[in-house]
């Protein structure tokens, strides 16, 4: 019993020393020492951009137990280039200019309060640019009233897809055109009225992602809203009962007191209406168009071709430089395609081309793309008629030598002054009617003469 007694005394004694050591008796006790985390880092997403360009660093930080008290970048490979923002946790730098495409390592040290850090890379390829291609086009030939549209569609660039488009007008016309959307891929306004036709030119900007840019000009033809389909004669003046041909149609009576009778042809038409000289004398409204077909000035002293604007013609203009189009070349009639008797005289003319016959010299003309085109044709008669201006008190010529320069009177070099058409005579198989600008006068004549020739094609309906 006293040992069981003894026993029991010693097991409370063990119990009582272990709860105590064990902060049983309620006293708090010292904590172990805690360890700082290390920060976590993020250089950001690897990079792929074109020489030239900025390039912004996005790097980013965190510590779980504190705060972050520094970044710092640096390159480790690559092309150096020069970083700003080092200590930020955005760095940028310049892309440098490349031939081949390279690679670019950058490292991000992040530092925690406690001076703890981590780091982390990020990769930016660099890629060589070459500039984008500007492709501007549209309908280049419009009338007062359609709506036009310009279109950079066809633009193109090597590396990129997402161009930019910047469309300006650059013209000194003095009509303003309201572009409401300058910056979209196609662009639409609506062409305003015009009493004379006007040249207007736009400046197509492309550019590509890297910054780099290519530009293309646009020259629009605006002509006035024309409701005539012919031409009228330009005759401005009256004629009075005394056969005075020189009379103001706005009198009632002449320089000698004639009468002077209404309704004459100066009374009616466009060079009544529509006299404005600009673009053409006495109601004709042309415009110059260049070798490669766009539409030009008035003023320009280099042209190739004429839109007329009341008949939707385009004429060729003569040259004077000895070559397919000079303006003492002559042809004789020939046609291959004539299904009947008399195709013509071959090569019965006098020129610089293979085969001075008309035959041959639509061909020539159409293989080399006059005006950007390859339909040109002889003209009929009434085409050639068409552009005849029979009104007082212009040169020794019955046309605008101002828009059809080059154009011949008789020529004892040539023995000609008249401009061959496609028209046959119809009571002799073997003639053919021409038109002398000479004085107006249309008459016919053999296949085998040699002719001057004036081609033409249809632009529109």
């Amino acid at each position: 019993m006293y040992k069981s007694f003894i026993s029991k005394f010693l097991l409370i004694t063990l119990i009582f020393h272990s709860v105590i050591s064990c902060g049983g008796s309620g006293e708090s006790s010292t904590p172990p020492a805690t360890i700082n985390q290390a920060p976590l880092s993020s250089a950001g997403e690897d990079q792929e951009v074109f020489e030239h360009v900025q390039v912004t660093l996005s790097g980013s930080g965190s510590d779980s137990d504190g705060s972050i008290s520094k970044y710092e970048w640096k390159q480790v490979s690559g092309t150096e280039v020069e970083l700003s923002g080092l200590e930020t946790k955005n760095s940028t730098f310049t892309a440098p200019q490349v031939e081949d495409t390279i690679t670019l390592s950058f490292q991000l040290t992040v530092t925690d309060n406690e001076g703890k850090s981590s780091k982390d890379a990020v990769d930016v390829v660099v890629k060589n640019n070459t500039s984008p291609i500007a492709s501007a086009q549209g309908t280049i030939f419009l009338k007062s009233g359609e709506m036009a549209e310009l279109r950079a569609n066809s633009s193109n660039d090597l590396e990129s897809t997402l161009l930019k488009y910047e469309w300006s007008q650059i013209d000194n016309s003095n009509l303003i055109i309201e572009l409401s959307e300058p910056n979209l891929e196609v662009i639409t306004f609506n062409v305003p009225h015009v009493d004379v036709a006007t040249i207007i030119t736009f400046e197509l900007m492309v550019i590509d992602e890297g910054g780099l840019y290519d530009s293309e000009k646009i020259s629009v033809a605006i002509s006035p809203q024309i409701s005539e389909k012919l031409n009228d004669t330009g005759v401005l003046l009256c004629g009075s009962t005394g056969a005075n041909n020189n009379e103001s149609c706005e009198s009632e009576l002449g320089e000698n007191g004639e009468n002077i009778p209404d309704g004459q042809d100066a009374d009616f038409g466009r060079d009544n209406h529509s006299n404005f000289d600009l673009d053409g004398h006495a109601g004709f409204s042309f415009t110059k168009v260049s070798e490669k077909g766009t539409p030009l000035p008035v003023e320009s002293t280099e042209w190739t071709c004429v839109l007329d604007n009341v008949t939707g013609l385009m004429w060729e203009v003569k040259s004077s430089d000895g070559g397919l189009r000079d303006k003492f070349n002559t042809y004789s009639f020939y046609d291959p395609m004539y299904s009947g008797v008399n195709k013509g005289t071959k090569n019965g003319g006098t020129c610089t081309g293979n085969s001075c016959d008309t035959s041959s010299f639509v061909s020539e003309v159409n293989e080399v793309g006059l005006c950007g085109h390859n339909d040109w044709r002889l003209p009929t008669r009434m085409e050639l008629i068409s552009i005849v201006d029979y009104s007082s008190g212009q040169s020794e010529l019955t046309i605008d030598t101002n828009f059809f320069p080059n154009t011949q009177i008789f020529s004892f070099e040539t023995l000609t002054s008249s401009y061959i058409s496609a028209t046959r005579y119809p009571k002799d198989i073997s003639w053919i009617f021409y038109v002398s600008y000479e004085n107006g006068f249309s008459g016919s004549g053999y296949f085998h003469s040699g002719y001057y020739s004036r081609l033409v094609r249809t632009v529109s309906e």
